[in-house]
């Protein structure tokens, strides 16, 4: 290990100089070592491949070896970038990641936030899983053997008498769990509340042995952009581990909660064991 100072701002000028990245942002701990790597992109390219540009630009520009799972890379659709026209009301305008629902309750102090992705275009996966590889990956992909993945359905927040309840709908090929979550009504409450509820989703679907702690999150600004950061903490027998997500705020930072949180723990969902239909199915 190095003695000399971490230079970030040079770090995140290597980073933001690669092609297609819109911004960094890097993460030292006390000790003076990288902890996370958080990189914005506008791309057709699955978020790995971006991630392995970054890592070989920090290693042989940067001279900085990390460990790859510190990258967490946030895909930014083009056409998300240009403004709606003026005219456009704003309950129709409809992101690339799903689409906006808002249905009116009967009483007034009570609503619900209903917002459900939209088919993914071909090439690419649904919300919250990754994208299919290009040809270059072929081979690893013959290699590996194909399990389902998990998809974000559905997320609906309803709130009355000052309670706001989060239900969040995950996939895995046939099957479906759905997490939910009450808390108080307030602002930092309905984040937590999605982020809860995104767990419990994924608990009822796999076996993982770990035990979450009361997860962290921030929003954050790259150029013009908005990106909520998740950051998990979770012990499994006696050793504690920690898991950082981050996804681009578009329709509502609640929505980005959940891709954020199946961000953060993309890469241990095919080390998991899946639970039994009967383990979480409602008859």
């Amino acid at each position: 290990m190095t003695s000399n100072p971490i230079n970030i701002n040079y770090l995140q000028s290597l980073v933001t100089g690669l092609r297609e990245v819109t911004g960094c942002r890097i993460v030292v701990n006390a000790a003076g070592e990288v902890t996370e790597v958080h990189v914005t992109a506008v791309s057709q390219r699955p978020p790995r491949l971006i991630a392995r540009d970054v890592d070989t630009v920090l290693k042989v520009r940067g001279g900085l070896d990390i460990d790859h799972r510190c990258i967490q890379v946030a895909i930014v659709d083009p056409s998300a970038l240009a403004p709606a026209p003026a005219s456009a009301p704003v309950a129709a305008a409809s992101g690339p990641a799903g689409q906006l629902i808002v249905e009116a309750e009967a009483a007034p102090p009570a609503g619900e936030l209903i917002i459900e992705p939209a088919p993914a275009p071909p090439g690419t996966s649904a919300p919250g899983g990754p994208v299919d590889d290009p040809a270059e990956d072929r081979v690893e992909d013959e290699l590996e053997p194909v399990e389902p993945r998990v998809t974000y359905e559905k997320l609906t927040v309803t709130h009355a008498g000052g309670q706001v309840t989060a239900a969040v709908e995950l996939g895995r090929g046939e099957r479906r769990a759905v997490g939910e979550c009450v808390v108080a009504d307030t602002p930092d409450g309905h984040l937590a509340a999605v982020i809860h509820a995104t767990l419990e989703a994924l608990l009822l679907l796999f076996e993982t042995g770990l035990h979450f702690d009361t997860p962290r999150f921030e929003r954050l600004h790259f150029g013009r952009e908005e990106v909520l950061v998740v950051h998990l903490s979770a012990v499994a027998g006696r050793e504690l581990s920690s898991f950082t997500g981050a996804a681009v705020v578009r329709q509502d930072p609640r929505q980005a909660a959940v891709l954020a949180t199946l961000a953060a723990l993309n890469r241990l969902v095919g080390l998991w064991s899946a639970r039994e239909a009967v383990d979480f199915d409602i008859v």
